[in-house]
């Protein structure tokens, strides 16, 4: 996973949220500038930060949240060391 390339679309998201909140609050706003902000531009974002998370990467992700789940801890006694 390219943590770097997800960072900078990461960045471009807000920048381009930004952007649509200052177009919100103008008096004169223009709507087809607040859609390329709030609408095409961050669905664009979104779908390259889609491309950039791979499914490889999902399974994987989703592999380690399952394995975290099927740890057992004894909540009693606060460690692994009590459990049969």
């Amino acid at each position: 996973m390219n943590r770097r390339k997800i960072y900078d679309l990461l960045c471009e998201v807000i920048k381009e949220a930004e952007l649509g909140k200052k177009e919100c609050i103008k008096e004169d706003f223009k709507e087809s500038s607040l859609c390329d902000h709030a609408w095409e531009n961050l669905e664009n974002l979104v779908a390259e930060i889609g491309k950039v998370i791979t499914a490889e990467d999902r399974a994987v992700i989703e592999s380690r949240r399952v394995e975290a789940l099927t740890v057992n801890v004894d909540t009693a006694h606060g460690s692994f060391n009590h459990l049969p």
